[in-house]
C-alpha cells in the first residue's frame, strides 16, 4: 500500500505543480484592456494553439512495493479564444526496476468562449509490485487498460449538456 500511497502522492504532485500554471495563464490572458478598448495586434497573438507554453516534470519514485522508478509528465497549455479556459494535451509515464510500466495521453479542450468542453484520456499499466502481508512481500502483476472520453455543449455558463464514454480492463 505505500507504494500505491508514494504513486498518488507523485500524481497530486504533479497536478499541484500544473495547476498555478494553468491559473496563471488565464489570469494573463483573461485580464484584457484596462481602458475597455479593442486589443491590439500583439494581445491576439497571445492566443491559439502556436501560442501555448510547454510543461514537464520528473518525479522520482523510490519504495518496496514499487521499487525504484520514475515519473514523467508533460504537458502542452494553450488558450483557444479568449473566452475559453485554458486547454491542455498531456501524457505522462512511469517506470520501475521491478518492471512496472504505465503510460497516459490525455487532453481537455475549451473552444467558442466554453461553449464545447472536449476530453479525453486513454492510459495503459503493466503493475508488478510485492505487496507485504505478515511482512513476508507476495509478489502481484497487474495490467490494465483504461479509456475515457467526454464531450459536453454549454448553453449557457450554468447549462450544459453532454456525454460520457469509459472503458475500463484489469487483468
Amino acid at each position: 500500500m505505500n507504494g500505491r500511497r508514494q504513486l498518488v502522492s507523485a500524481v497530486l504532485a504533479t497536478a499541484i505543480w500544473i495547476a498555478p500554471t494553468v491559473t496563471t495563464a488565464q489570469e494573463t490572458s483573461d485580464a484584457g484592456p484596462a481602458n475597455g478598448t479593442k486589443q491590439s495586434k500583439k494581445e491576439q497573438n497571445k492566443l491559439g494553439f502556436g501560442q501555448g507554453s510547454f510543461v514537464a516534470v520528473p518525479i522520482p519514485v523510490n519504495d518496496p512495493t514499487f521499487g525504484a522508478g520514475l515519473v514523467l509528465g508533460g504537458g502542452y497549455l494553450f488558450k483557444a479564444d479568449e473566452g475559453s479556459n485554458t486547454s491542455i494535451l498531456g501524457g505522462g509515464a512511469f517506470g520501475t526496476n521491478k518492471g512496472s510500466y504505465a503510460v497516459a495521453l490525455g487532453s481537455g479542450l475549451s473552444l467558442d468562449h466554453n461553449r464545447y468542453n472536449i476530453m479525453f484520456l486513454l492510459g495503459l499499466a503493466d503493475l508488478n509490485y510485492d505487496l507485504f502481508l505478515l511482512g513476508e512481500p507476495l509478489e502481484i502483476e497487474q495490467d490494465g487498460v483504461a479509456f475515457q472520453s467526454e464531450f459536453r455543449y454549454s448553453f449557457t455558463k450554468s447549462l450544459s449538456a453532454g456525454f460520457s464514454l469509459q472503458y475500463g480492463l484489469v487483468a
